[in-house]
């Protein structure tokens, strides 16, 4: 799959593989403490006019259907739940919590965007929240003062939305907790067109609509992004007496920029003694150096992987500037990554980089939080958007042992990195300080081409490095009974899920629930897979030290099941291994195809294939080749083999729907 291959294989470059992984059309119980946060999303109306969606003449109305997210200022976000009487909640790890500067709750139904941003969490009730028009008010007054702030200032960070905002809360010194009580105050005259223009574009969003992409609600068009055609539209639903407010309140952003310049939003002031005569940086200084830093990281891992190119002398002494002595990420040291990045990636993709982004949380004075986000259009294929916020592990501290990630399989494991800055004054890569090098989970939904059982399973598979070598490692939650045990064979680098039951003198690979469980290895149809769900992977390594990893059941693609009798067929015949498929739904979220071959006694891997084009439906192997490890293979006759047909698709590949089965090779 396209983002499978910025996982970081730096031990070696060791191959990406998924023995025995697996088409077509609850936390543990040692959970850590946590904070609750609930809000109501109350959607203002007016008593008269067309508003749409059928709400004009009620006061409010309680959305119980809206996207609702909320954002830390770490970066974290996580989707909030309704609760069936009136509130969304989330339910957030303290070691996610701790440290926080506050967060921004975003709900969306159809073009309608309902905002919140806290930064006061001693004195909100967080359990108790409501999201109205005066909080998206208070919103969009916090954004424009912040982004005049930063002009004055010559501040050098994104302030596209909230969310930018609440993550760049420390460099923007602005005092926001009494300009919230203003805005949130109706007989406060001070933001009052802001509040007008606010509620008139609420109003007068399409609730029914199909939910608005990010940048693309009424009230993003009309007050962010001034779109005049989004205002013409607007105005055609207004009331005479509407127009006339509106067209009285489209100067609300000199309201905010006089609220700045007068002082009514107060800078926050430097407490540092006014006796230190120590030389004041220049503004943002540290920011621009960690940036360049990360820059210099993030460039040379695009030149690997995608211009395929060795690293020139200069980059190389480039890269080795701007990493930490104590440099570790996702298992690779310092050594490791200069190593493999000095010589171009033999992956078969390349293509090329758009629109790079770097988003910075500082965590104290001496260290950042980076995450990173990029397009990238490979050769002969479509843009994909790469965001570590998404698809990388979040964490918190400088010493994180909790790796979260939204999905069951985190595939750009290089960012997030902390920064920390030297005792010379410059700033260097310091890592994510995860010691496993990856861990590849998805959940399969299942069809036995041989005996026609069908159902679901979890496969499961992580590497270690020469750096951390693993003693020992469970999983536990979501639908796994109680905590199994993980195990690698010996020389191997790669971990999986461990039967017990089985004799692993050769071979510890399987996925959950166990084959010698009934002898299926499957969930029954009757079992549901929920958004939300965590695995938690806990791992002590062999210097005794603990990680643990929280693997995030994403979104399931609407009508994934297992295949259908006829929707793929695997025969063995003239020498050859022949597969057929039918193509995924495009609306599945797609990642790939792989064909799995093993053979033998105890089954041990043969060949492996992978295919990114949704629209391919077939494949022949000869029972003698090249398998993708570039070792010659041969499928002896009279002899078992274990085929399968698998498509990847939900977030990260989260999912896979699968067609295989048991098959003697013929004579």
């Amino acid at each position: 799959m396209l983002k499978k291959f910025f996982v970081l294989l730096i031990i070696g470059f060791l191959a990406f593989t998924a023995t025995g992984c697996s088409l077509f059309g609850d936390d543990d119980d040692d959970a850590a403490p946590v904070t609750v946060i609930s809000t109501s999303i109350v959607v203002p109306a007016a008593g008269d006019s067309s508003l749409r969606a059928g709400i004009r003449g009620a006061e409010t109305l309680k959305s119980t259907s809206a996207v609702v997210t909320i954002t830390l200022s770490n970066g974290h976000t996580v989707e909030m739940t309704y609760d069936g009487v009136g509130k969304y909640t989330a339910t957030i790890s303290n070691l996610d919590f701790e440290g926080s500067q506050g967060f921004v709750i975003e709900a969306r139904q159809g073009s309608l965007l309902m905002q919140n941003m806290v930064t006061d969490l001693a004195n909100e009730d967080l359990a108790d929240l409501q999201t109205d028009k005066l909080t998206t008010a208070f919103a969009q007054v916090a954004l424009t003062a912040a982004k005049i702030f930063k002009t004055n200032n010559g501040i050098n960070t994104d302030l596209d939305d909230i969310s930018d905002l609440i993550q760049n809360i420390t460099s923007i010194k602005l005092d926001f907790t009494q300009t919230k009580k203003d805005v949130l105050d109706e007989d406060n005259a001070t933001y009052s067109k802001t509040r007008k223009v606010v509620e008139l574009s609420l109003q007068n969003s399409d609730l029914a609509a199909e939910t608005a992409a990010a940048g693309s609600s009424m009230l993003e068009k009309v007050m962010i992004d001034n779109d005049a055609a989004a205002i013409e539209a607007l105005k055609a639903e207004l009331s005479e007496a509407e127009l006339t407010e509106f067209n009285d309140a489209v100067t609300w952003n000199e309201e905010i920029t006089k609220a700045v310049e007068d002082g009514d939003i107060a800078v926050i002031e430097d407490t540092e003694d006014d006796n230190d005569t120590t030389p004041e940086p220049e503004t943002n200084t540290d920011a621009e150096n960690v940036k360049a830093a990360v820059t210099t990281f993030l460039d040379t891992m695009l030149i690997h992987y995608l211009e395929k190119r060795d690293l020139t002398s200069t980059e190389v002494t480039s890269l080795s500037s701007v990493l930490d002595d104590d440099f570790i990420n996702s298992g690779a040291n310092k050594t490791d990554v200069i190593t493999a990045y000095s010589n171009a990636s033999t992956d078969d993709d390349d293509g090329t980089v758009a629109n790079k982004q770097l988003y910075l949380t500082a965590i104290d004075a001496n260290t950042y939080l980076v995450h990173a986000s990029f397009d990238i259009t490979p050769t002969g294929k479509t843009t994909e958007k790469i965001d570590s916020r998404e698809t990388g592990y979040s964490f918190t501290g400088k010493t994180p042992t909790e790796f979260v990630s939204k999905t069951l399989n985190s595939d750009f494991n290089e960012f997030p990195v902390l920064v920390r800055k030297q005792t010379n004054g410059t700033w260097k890569i310091w890592g994510n300080r995860a010691k496993l090098v990856y861990f590849d989970s998805h959940i399969s939904f299942r069809r036995d081409a041989v005996t026609g059982a069908i159902g679901s399973n979890i496969w499961a598979n992580m590497e270690d490095s020469e750096n951390y070598r693993i003693k020992s490692a469970t999983m536990s939650g979501g639908n796994i009974t109680g905590t199994i045990d993980m195990g690698k064979n010996d020389g191997d680098d790669e971990w999986h899920i461990w039967d017990p039951a089985i004799d692993w003198s050769v071979n510890k690979t399987t996925s959950y629930p166990f084959w010698t469980n009934g002898g299926t290895g499957i969930w029954p149809t009757t079992t549901i897979h929920t958004a939300g769900q965590i695995y938690t992977v806990a791992i002590t390594f062999a210097d005794d030290t603990t990680q643990t990893y929280k693997l995030t059941v994403p979104a399931l693609p609407t009508g994934i099941a297992p295949p259908g009798e006829d929707d793929a067929s695997i025969t063995l015949e003239n020498g050859n291994l022949n597969l057929t498929w039918n193509a995924m739904p495009a609306d599945m979220n797609f990642s790939d195809y792989e064909i799995y071959v093993a053979a033998g006694n105890p089954m041990q891997k043969v060949l492996r294939g992978e295919f990114s084009d949704i629209s391919k439906t077939s494949a022949t192997f000869p029972f003698s080749g090249t398998n993708d490890d570039d070792q010659s293979y041969t499928l002896n006759a009279g002899e078992d083999c274990y085929v399968s047909i698998s498509a990847f698709c939900g977030a990260g590949g989260s999912f896979a729907v699968q067609y295989h089965g048991n098959y003697k090779v013929p004579q």
